[in-house]
């Protein structure tokens, strides 16, 4: 059966399997964070990664139309392009965790562009131009990028909210100095305290895990949120001016 495909089909079956995978994996990673996860996840992600794109050359190969002027392409190369520039913020702050999420979303549009799928049918008269293939791929990248973005964010306001919720939460069990249990005190006099050293833009979370919050010692896995800041502008500052194209 696999024979009588088109290599192009092949290859997004390839593609949409191993996506579908490594997410799996890699939200296992996120929770767990167990390196193994890691490192079955994302070669499994970055294999579809380069599938996909090789499914995007071989169908223009078959078809001699660009594949990226109808709906089905365009969310094709939106998966890709989000899975790729994940790839390569992933390999350069260490971003493996939030890989399962990106590639989940990546792979529910990606299934979707399937149901969308027509043939070869050659783009109607208004997309027959040059700048349409240039403008295009530009701005479907720059969305891609925003969609990573998005779960970078997602992750900051999960970590700053919880935080506050702590704050919120009467002293004693939120608060406390390494020497007495029983001596609560605000978070400001907390951050101040030299008996234990917490990270300043989240000391709560930093209390509630060394108090044994399963939650907060989680959360405390990831990046600071000022580290979390700095990702979401670096994604944001390559998708903003490939949509002004």
């Amino acid at each position: 059966m696999i024979a009588a495909m088109p290599l192009d089909q092949v290859l997004m079956a390839i593609a949409l399997s191993t996506y579908i995978v490594g997410a799996i994996v890699l939200i296992m990673y996120f929770f767990s964070r167990a390196e193994w996860q890691r490192n079955l996840g994302a070669p499994l992600v970055i294999a579809g990664c380069i599938a996909q794109f090789a499914q995007l050359i071989a169908r223009y190969q078959l078809t001699h139309i660009w594949p990226l002027l109808n709906l089905y392409g365009s969310l094709s190369l939106f998966s890709a392009m989000s899975v790729l520039i994940f790839i390569v913020f992933a390999f350069r702050y260490r971003l493996w965790f939030v890989g399962g999420f990106v590639v989940a979303i990546a792979s529910v549009f990606l299934a979707y562009g399937l149901t969308w799928n027509e043939g070869t049918l050659p783009a109607v008269p208004s997309l027959q131009s040059y700048w349409a293939k240039i403008h295009v791929p530009i701005v479907v990248s720059s969305y891609a990028a925003f969609m990573v973005a998005a779960v970078v964010s997602a992750l900051y306001l999960l970590k700053y909210y919880f935080g506050r919720s702590l704050v919120s939460r009467p002293a004693t069990t939120a608060f406390a100095t390494a020497g007495s249990a029983d001596a609560p005190i605000s978070a400001m006099q907390f951050d101040n305290t030299a008996a234990v050293r917490v990270r300043r833009d989240t000391p709560a979370i930093e209390v509630a895990a060394a108090q044994g919050n399963a939650v907060a010692r989680w959360l405390n896995t990831l990046p600071s949120l000022a580290q979390l800041d700095v990702l979401i502008y670096r994604v944001v500052a390559i998708g903003l001016p490939l949509l002004t194209v």
